[in-house]
């Protein structure tokens, strides 16, 4: 015959502070991501800017031979640049 043994966990009080504890740990990490966020977002517009400048003076050389060209070009710079 073979016999089982279940243990029951004795309940053990919340601790003091313990709410607290969590709601300041929750809104340290809400805030982290904000930031992270934030960051991402930043390095993204300065890329964008970044190659929309590159294309722009691609497109001061090109006005010479071809103005219909650079204006578009210089257009879809500004688009890339707004996102």
């Amino acid at each position: 015959m073979t016999t089982v043994t279940v243990h029951t966990p004795a309940h053990v009080a919340e601790p003091r502070g313990a709410r607290a504890a969590v709601a300041a740990v929750m809104a340290l990490r809400q805030a982290w991501a904000s930031l992270r966020a934030g960051l991402a977002q930043h390095r993204a517009y300065r890329s964008r800017v970044a190659e929309a400048a590159k294309v722009r003076a691609l497109a001061r050389q090109m006005a010479r031979h071809d103005p219909r060209v650079a204006a578009e070009m210089f257009a879809a710079a500004d688009r890339h640049e707004l996102g």
